[in-house]
């Protein structure tokens, strides 16, 4: 159940999105807005709340068989957090406070399904790189999206092309397609965000999907998301303190 103060705010740089010319902007001219500027921020809940909060999600990853895990995130700013997170038999505690960080898990390493776990839900967190090069106008499902055509500007990137797919209704960003070029191979990254939410100033997801190459590779759902102060008594745990045992106050 989500509770606390659910302010419906439209947070767009540009006041809404602008239908039009304005998306039509080629790598070789001007510098080309980025992608942040055109879709807004509404959902960038983990890098822009002014609202310390506690999140819960449970999640499902795909390996040779389904795995199913839950994290949760205590959020205060982006330098003072802390999640924990259980997948099958794997567990792992990280905080974060100000410039020190602490790490203690049962095994020597972060399996990568929990990186992109944590990727997913910081929603548009590449955005701000990115330059719009088109805009496409489309309906799916009798949603109306406008889907813009994007690209980092850095040529070191340049394989590397995006789509996102915005609700031209509510300006959520409801699809994330990132699709590697010039290899043997085309690699097909995909995510739907679908169940939004206002919170915090923010409209948030509460369902997430995540396929490559049309495979279903994460799925996870926000089961709880509420204000919720940090301890005041958050620091970076001695070795000789269990961090599992610390993380459950």
């Amino acid at each position: 159940m989500y509770q606390g103060v659910a302010v419906v705010r439209d947070v767009l740089l540009m006041g809404a999105i602008v239908l039009g010319s304005n998306f039509g902007l080629a790598l070789d001219g001007p510098p080309p807005n980025s992608l942040a500027d055109a879709v807004g921020r509404q959902g960038f809940l983990l890098d822009d709340s002014t609202f310390p909060l506690l999140m819960d999600v449970d999640f499902v990853v795909q390996l040779d068989a389904p795995v199913q895990g839950h994290l949760r995130f205590r959020w205060e700013s982006k330098d003072r957090w802390w999640t924990r997170v259980s997948m099958g038999k794997f567990e792992q505690v990280k905080f974060q406070n100000g410039e020190h960080s602490y790490t203690v898990r049962n095994i020597d390493f972060t399996p990568k399904q929990i990186d992109d776990l944590v990727h997913l839900l910081h929603v548009g967190s590449v955005y701000e790189k990115l330059a719009v090069r088109e805009e496409k106008h489309r309906v799916a499902g009798g949603l109306q999206m406008s889907c813009l055509d994007a690209q980092n500007p850095d040529p070191k990137l340049k394989r590397e092309h995006f789509e996102v797919c915005v609700d031209a209704a509510t300006h959520d960003v409801v699809s994330e397609t990132r699709r590697f070029e010039g290899y043997k191979q085309d690699d097909i990254y995909r995510t739907e965000f679908s169940d939004f939410v206002a919170f915090g100033g923010h409209r948030y997801p509460r369902k997430f999907e995540s396929s490559k190459n049309g495979h279903p590779q994460i799925s996870a759902v926000i089961t709880g998301l509420q204000e919720s102060r940090l301890d005041r008594r958050f620091s970076i745990p001695r070795r000789t303190r269990s961090s599992v045992e610390y993380a459950q106050t």
